[in-house]
Parts: structure tokens; C-alpha cells; sequence
């Protein structure tokens, strides 16, 4: 069983880089290497600072794993709400701070500073997303896992084509926020469809 789950969670593993190149392969074929080059900079800092949320919350693993889903539903929407709220801050200090940043450290693209804090906005949807995530994977819901990833890429290539192709570093960063929210959405839902009967 444990073998079987692995392989699952691994062929699920492959989905997410594939996807996550297309944004750069459409701007920079219908749009140019230029400004893939602005938004490649405009998107390493909140890129980074979302990797870091991840890991943070990924610590919690061990003890989301040991306990049933009813103990977790107790707690779920009050955990939504808090990761809510500390991204929402996370999204404010960023938008005060990176001028800043963008002065020192990177005075020749400043051109992609508001793109960078607009896609900063996605922090508020970062830790919800990444905390269902490890509830999925820590309950071993594979299926569940596995519909949700294909819908999840599905969406975000979609609004990828059609938001980059419209409105180049905007339309992708635009997407990539609508994302964020639209994964919110489907993984709570995928989560309360998989414990509805817990």
C-alpha cells in the first residue's frame, strides 16, 4: 500500500514543472525574450518568499499526519482563516518593501516592480493552499490528490494561453494570481468532498 501510494504521489510529481514552464515558453514566443526577461525578474522574489511559506508550513506535517480527519475538520476553517490573515499582512509588507528592493538590487528593472507587488497579492492564498495540500497527502487521499492536481493544471494552463497570449507579463501575472484563488477554492472543496463522511 505505502509502494502504491508512492508511485501515485510521484507520477503526480512529473504534472507540476511541466506546467510551470509554460508561462515563460508563451511570453516568450508570442511576446519576447525581453520581456520574459522583466518578468522572470519580477517574479523571483515572490516566487521565493512563496517557496519559504511552503516549507515553514510543511514542518506541520509529522502532526497533521497522526491525527483523523475529524480531529482535523475541528480546527480547518479556523486554520483557513489564519493562514488568510498572515498572507494578507505578508502581501502588505511586501508592497511597502519592495521599491526598495527593486532600487538596490535590481535599479535596472524597475519596469517590474508592479507587476511584482501585484502578484505579491497571491501570498494571501499560499498557506491555505499549501495546508490542504499536506492534509490531502497526509490523510494518503491519492485519488483525491490526483483529480485535484489534474483540474489544478488544467486551470492554470488554460489561464496561462489565454490571459499571456491577451496581455503578455500582465495577462500571466493576472493569471497566476487568479490562480491562486481558483486553487483555494477547488482545494477546499476537494477536501470537504473527501472527508464529507468522516
Amino acid at each position: 500500500g505505502v509502494l502504491k501510494y508512492g508511485r501515485r504521489l510521484t507520477f503526480i510529481g512529473f504534472i507540476a514543472p511541466i506546467t510551470s514552464q509554460i508561462d515563460k515558453i508563451l511570453l516568450n514566443h508570442f511576446w519576447g525574450p525581453a520581456q520574459l526577461a522583466t518578468y522572470s525578474l519580477a517574479t523571483t522574489i515572490p516566487g521565493r518568499a512563496t517557496s519559504l511559506i511552503k516549507d515553514w508550513i510543511d514542518i506541520s506535517f509529522p502532526k497533521l499526519a497522526a491525527r483523523t480527519t475529524k480531529e482535523i475538520n475541528q480546527v480547518f476553517w479556523k486554520r483557513i482563516f489564519h493562514g488568510l490573515l498572515f498572507g494578507l499582512f505578508l502581501t502588505l509588507v511586501y508592497m511597502v518593501v519592495a521599491p526598495y528592493l527593486f532600487k538596490y538590487l535590481l535599479p535596472k528593472y524597475l519596469d517590474g516592480l508592479f507587476y511584482s507587488q501585484l502578484l505579491a497579492i497571491s501570498f494571501i492564498f499560499a498557506l491555505p493552499n499549501r495546508y490542504i495540500s499536506l492534509l490531502l497527502t497526509a490523510q494518503k487521499l491519492s485519488r483525491s490528490i490526483l483529480g485535484n492536481s489534474l483540474v489544478q493544471n488544467t486551470t492554470q494552463i488554460a489561464l496561462y494561453v489565454v490571459l499571456g497570449i491577451w496581455g503578455g507579463i500582465l495577462g500571466l501575472v493576472l493569471a497566476k494570481v487568479l490562480f491562486s484563488f481558483i486553487s483555494l477554492i477547488t482545494n477546499i472543496t476537494v477536501w470537504n468532498l473527501s472527508t464529507r463522511k468522516s
